[in-house]
């Protein structure tokens, strides 16, 4: 995993400091199943883990930095409109696929 992460981002780690947000999506053929299939996720919540920690270092200097993460699970046969071209590339395979987004987190402002 720790590969796929240093395949796709091309930069320099995020500074230790920069919070960001994390926000991961596994498509699979069957989203939501009390059986799964070998090498098939179904517990969202131990989706984050291992994909934060191969982000660590690659990505970011620490997962620490991360003060916001959205996780789920969606049926890749659903609509799940407005995808970029190369994740609606993979899901027409029918095979399954991880999304994860890094974004920085926008600095916050107070409005009276």
């Amino acid at each position: 995993m720790k590969e796929a992460a240093g395949d796709k981002w091309k930069a320099d780690p995020l500074p230790e400091g920069s919070p960001v947000t994390v926000a991961i999506t596994y498509f699979s053929k069957v989203a939501y199943s009390s059986k799964s299939e070998p090498g098939e996720a179904r517990d969202v919540d131990n989706l984050a883990k291992p994909i934060m920690d191969a982000m660590k270092g690659i990505v970011y200097s620490d997962d620490a930095q991360v003060s916001e993460l959205l996780c789920r699970i969606k049926d890749f046969e659903a609509e799940v409109g407005n995808l970029p071209e190369n994740l609606a590339e993979y899901l027409r395979e029918s095979r399954p696929v991880v999304h994860v987004t890094v974004d920085p987190v926008p600095n916050p402002t107070v409005a009276f």
